[in-house]
């Protein structure tokens, strides 16, 4: 249920920013926490007839412990959907984001114990694509040094899902979606972005 309407939030995201808006967002740093916030009220607006939802979400007595977006049931205020982000920030590779990303799944696994029927659990990340000649460095654009990087090699959308399929497909279902971010400074952006659903084994 929850993936269809995860895909929805997604592709609704340009229609909250300016033009342009959300490629300076991203060129200036990192943007999960945005994207998430959007997310959020998106369900939260269209689903709060028998849903809330809870950023930040923890279980009483559970620590610090803590899952970046959680949908919860209305009549228990149990979570029926766990999600974590993360953002990279250009096409390259690094493999400590496939680490995170088993990490996450774990505490969500550890949030979601004991709990009846089990919570969806899914991993949303964002890659930042750029295409273009990047200007001088004035300070302005963050990870400078990787965006060079990335366009130097070329790196691009379909090296990006190659790395996806390659790294993410034996934790669960992958679905792809690109969000049109705009123009920052004569660079093209976009953000792909990966929804993985968990599989539990």
């Amino acid at each position: 249920m929850w993936e269809q309407i995860i895909e929805e939030s997604i592709k609704n995201i340009t229609k909250t920013y300016g033009i342009n808006e959300l490629a300076f967002l991203a060129m200036q740093g990192k943007i999960e926490l945005q994207l998430r916030d959007k997310i959020a009220w998106y369900i939260e607006q269209n689903f709060k007839e028998n849903y809330c939802v809870k950023r930040e979400y923890n279980i009483q007595g559970n620590g610090r412990q803590k899952c970046d977006l959680a949908i919860l049931d209305k009549d228990n205020m149990k979570p029926v959907c766990l999600i974590e982000f993360k953002a990279h920030s250009a096409a390259t590779f690094e493999m400590d984001y496939i680490n995170k990303c088993k990490n996450d799944i774990a505490k969500m696994q550890s949030i979601a114990k004991g709990i009846t029927p089990d919570p969806e659990i899914y991993y949303i990340f964002f890659q930042t694509e750029h295409q273009g000649t990047l200007p001088e460095d004035n300070g302005l654009i963050a990870y400078y040094g990787i965006i060079k990087n990335a366009l130097k090699n070329e790196f691009g959308v379909n090296d990006i899902h190659k790395q996806w399929d390659d790294y993410y497909s034996n934790i669960g279902t992958i679905k792809k979606i690109t969000i049109v971010a705009g123009e920052y400074y004569g660079l093209k952006v976009d953000i792909h972005t990966m929804i993985l659903k968990y599989a539990k084994k």
